[in-house]
């Protein structure tokens, strides 16, 4: 959070799977929107966490509003992903 990512491109989880060289990933978190029934599966993945959040986009509303939705929704994520660190810290002691 707090970096600009207007120059960001979004990658789709099949374009990791088109990498040349082989991946080795010990945890995957394929972030789905709320009304899709099951995210997409990662090979190289050891284990995977589906988080399921609802989608910025189909809240509508004016342009305001939809970047509220993206911001909300951009934090719900971060918390997670903390929660998530935090909890494997904890493993590792």
């Amino acid at each position: 959070m707090g970096q600009p990512i207007s120059e960001h491109d979004e990658y789709a989880i099949y374009d990791l799977t088109r990498v040349p060289c082989q991946l080795a990933v010990d945890l995957a978190v394929l972030i789905c929107d709320e009304k899709t029934e099951a995210c997409p599966t990662f090979s190289a993945a050891r284990q995977y966490l589906h988080w399921h959040f609802p989608d910025p986009i189909a809240q509508g509303g004016d342009p305001q509003e939809q970047r509220l939705a993206f911001r909300w929704t951009r934090d719900l994520i971060a918390s997670r992903i903390n929660l998530l660190i935090k909890a494997s810290l904890c493993l590792h002691f």
